[in-house]
C-alpha cells in the first residue's frame, strides 16, 4: 500500500494504491494527516479507487468496521475528508460512512468526484483529475452511484 499525496487548491490530494494492508493503512492515514496539516489544510480528498483487496464481497463486516473506527479516531474535529471509491470496494458506502459520522468524523464516502469535491466546497481537481476520472470510469461503468445522500 502506498500513497501519493499533492496540495491542491485548498486540499491535500491522496491517492493511494498497491494492496490493502491495515497496519499499513494506519500509518499512511497519520502520515497524510501529518502532510495535511504542514500545508495548513483542514481539507482532504482520498482516492482509493486503485486500491485492491478491498472488495465489497470478500471483506467481511469486522474489517470494514475496523477500518471506518480507525478512520474516525485519526480525524481531528475540524478536519473534512472525502473518500473517492467503487462500488465493488464499497457497495453499501453509506454503512462505513455512517459509521465513523457516528464517531464524530466528518467524512463523505463518494463513487463520483465531482460530489466529493462538491462535499468538499471545492472546485478544483488538479492536474491528476483525468487520470482520477479514467479509473473511476473503467471501474464503475454500468455501476449506480447510491452515495448521494448530503450529510452537510
Amino acid at each position: 500500500m502506498n500513497a501519493a499525496y499533492e496540495a491542491r487548491d485548498g486540499y491535500l490530494y491522496v491517492k493511494v494504491t498497491g494492496e490493502f494492508n491495515l497496519i499499513r493503512a494506519r500509518s499512511l492515514l497519520s502520515e497524510w494527516m501529518k502532510k495535511t496539516r504542514t500545508h495548513s489544510l483542514h481539507l482532504t480528498l482520498c482516492d482509493v479507487t486503485l486500491l485492491t483487496g478491498v472488495d465489497n464481497e470478500t471483506m467481511s463486516i469486522l474489517t470494514r468496521f475496523t477500518i471506518s473506527n480507525l478512520v474516525a479516531r485519526m480525524l481531528p474535529k475540524d478536519f473534512r475528508m472525502a473518500v473517492l471509491v467503487t462500488p465493488q470496494q464499497f457497495r453499501d458506502a453509506l454503512f462505513g460512512q455512517d459509521l465513523m459520522i457516528n464517531k464524530g468524523a466528518n467524512v463523505k464516502l463518494a463513487y463520483d468526484l465531482g460530489r466529493a469535491l462538491k462535499w468538499l466546497d471545492v472546485t478544483s481537481a488538479g492536474k491528476s483529475d483525468e487520470l482520477t476520472d479514467k479509473a473511476r470510469n473503467r471501474k464503475t461503468k454500468n455501476m449506480p452511484d447510491n452515495s448521494d445522500r448530503d450529510d452537510g
